[in-house]
């Protein structure tokens, strides 16, 4: 495999270059090419674009591509759990300063998440979540 910033060959081994330590995509189906002609690293992170959202999407719509699975369905995870989070401490107490400022911080917190998420996906790395992750590799695998 060459890599695509210098045409330095690469050992298979390693994700950096040893010829101008660039970041090599990572690619899971072996054709580059998969889910509508879009590649591995662009699906996966279009899967955390729209939340989840467009992870249930390209959850249903790829079938081959553990890559881009993977993501979709880390991301179906993650941000319904934090948008059910966040309807949870908004619902019952609407008036409480301390679940307002409690609101806010999930909020942030799922939003740092969410851009974290998309560019880790978008630099071909499975990046795994505590507690979720394994879980999904899991359902990935099978």
């Amino acid at each position: 495999m060459l890599c695509p910033y210098c045409r330095n060959e690469l050992d298979g081994k390693s994700r950096k270059c040893g010829g101008c330590s660039g970041m090599v995509p990572v690619v899971f189906s072996g054709g580059g090419s998969n889910f509508r002609g879009m590649n591995s690293q662009m699906g996966g992170f279009i899967c955390y674009l729209g939340f989840f959202i467009t992870g249930i999407i390209f959850y249903l719509l790829e079938k081959e591509d553990r890559y881009i699975r993977f993501h979709a369905l880390q991301s179906i995870v993650t941000f319904s759990s934090i948008a059910l989070l966040l309807l949870f401490i908004r619902l019952p107490f609407g008036g409480a300063r301390v679940l307002d400022i409690m609101y806010t911080l999930v909020l942030l917190a799922g939003l740092v998440l969410w851009v974290m998420l998309m560019l880790k996906a978008y630099q071909g790395d499975e990046f795994e979540l505590p507690l979720v992750g394994e879980w999904v590799k899991e359902r990935i695998r099978k």
